[in-house]
């Protein structure tokens, strides 16, 4: 037999009906021996994707096609390395199990030139369920790594960004900016956890809860108005403290400013518990209403509010009446001055009679003087500070040769002025009343 090449023998065939019967019989038996020498053979199991076992057979791959899903030995398409080309599509669930130490999908190539802005990954879908869904979720079995192992990583230009580390902190490397709308946070709400407290930040006010998780939060600083800050919530009472030391809740020197220390009273002041010690308070300043730089003014600048109370040992002493009088709180009780400690001059409002100007005199001051006519015995004084109770001090202040002494007799609205005998000139007299 002279050849079994397929393609000679097709050459001759091509002249099949010129040849003699002889030659015809001999290219039956040489074209039956090229494809006896070419075959492939063969046999599989259904839905089994077929491969080349040899060079000349087929047999069952890996790959599985039941016209729904293609596994790769029950496992979908669980490859070592899988090789996505563009326009790829997977339209049911892919599962990806790569091997120990190495990557479970990898993107490389991506890049855009022009003005194209397609996205390296775009993900979208629908939720229209009942049950509680997670659109991305990312779950790492932590047996054990490095402190610093990220759960994310954005980078620009190789330069970190925005990460998660596996202990959940986030790290940004500029501003966090959250807006509701416009240019402020509007509606929207950044929570920030230590893992005891949530602060929140909302559409104006910045809030802290008593208790750890998503506690209503009963601390909140609220911006009122331009440059107004604000700590209130609702009608409860709020405490404003500045500490000078803290050991514990039990161990403290603090200033307070607060509603809570005594109800629907403001408190300001130091105070201390356990081993703290309650420190001075020093007020210095100037009030809007005060032209001279360094005064401090207590009490209230509205119309009709209460009197301005001074304490001591936790007791009230002294008060300034809506009135403007400084009182003591208790009768009988409390000194100006003391021992060694006296006050220089006691400055108290008085009239003074010119001289030529004498007998009766209308003077409603506290001190004043009149003047008794030559042979005057007597003069009236009307006062309106004076009471039937008035204690009225009384000296004669010009050296007459006859008139030493006088008297003073208190009544409703005056009191009367007798001379221990007649003047013999003008004669001044000087008086003080205390009531």
């Amino acid at each position: 037999m002279a050849t079994c090449d397929v393609n000679t023998l097709m050459a001759q065939a091509a002249c099949f009906a010129c040849l003699s019967s002889e030659a015809r019989e001999v290219l039956k038996l040489q074209l039956l021996c090229a494809i006896s020498s070419n075959v492939i053979s063969g046999s599989g199991t259904i839905n089994k994707i077929p491969k080349f076992t040899a060079a000349n057979a087929i047999g069952n791959s890996n790959l599985s096609d039941d016209g729904v899903t293609v596994t790769n030995g029950g496992n979908l398409l669980n490859v070592g390395t899988l090789t996505v080309t563009a326009g790829s599509q997977f339209n049911s669930t892919a599962t990806f199990s790569p091997s120990a130490n190495s990557s479970a999908i990898i993107s490389s190539g991506y890049s855009l030139t022009g003005n194209n802005a397609q996205s390296i990954v775009d993900i979208s879908g629908t939720w229209n369920t009942t049950g509680t869904p997670t659109a991305v979720k990312v779950n790492v079995t932590d047996t054990a790594s490095n402190a610093a192992s990220l759960l994310q990583d954005w980078q620009v230009g190789g330069v970190s960004k925005v990460s998660i580390s596996k202990a959940g902190q986030f790290t940004a490397a500029s501003a966090i900016n959250a807006f509701g709308g416009g240019s402020s946070l509007g509606n929207t709400t950044l929570q920030i956890a230590n893992g005891t407290y949530i602060i929140t930040v909302g559409s104006n006010v910045f809030s802290i809860p008593a208790t750890t998780g998503y506690a209503i939060t009963d601390t909140q600083i609220w911006r009122d108005a331009a440059y107004t800050l604000a700590q209130r919530n609702g009608t409860n009472a709020q405490s404003f403290r500045v500490y000078n030391t803290f050991t514990d809740a039990s161990n403290y020197e603090r200033g307070v400013f607060d509603w809570t220390t005594t109800a629907n009273t403001l408190t300001i002041g130091a105070i201390a518990a356990g081993t703290g010690t309650v420190r001075p308070v020093v007020l210095t300043g100037k009030d809007t209403t005060v032209t001279a730089t360094g005064n401090l003014v207590l009490g209230s600048s509205t119309a009709g509010a209460g009197a301005t109370y001074f304490n001591s040992n936790n007791s009230t002493r002294w008060y300034l009446s809506l009135a403007g009088h400084f009182i003591p709180n208790a009768d009988s009780s409390f000194d100006i001055g003391a021992s060694g400690s006296g006050v220089r001059l006691l400055y108290l409002s008085k009239t003074v009679t010119t001289a030529g100007t004498t007998g009766a005199q209308t003077i409603n001051k506290a001190t004043g003087s009149v003047n008794f006519a030559a042979v005057a015995t007597s003069l009236v004084v009307t006062n309106s500070l004076v009471t039937t109770s008035s204690v009225i001090v009384a000296t004669v202040a010009t050296n007459d040769t006859t008139m030493k002494t006088v008297s003073a007799v208190a009544a409703a609205g005056s009191f009367t002025l007798n001379a221990n005998a007649a003047a013999t000139a003008e004669t001044r007299v000087n008086f003080v009343v205390l009531n």
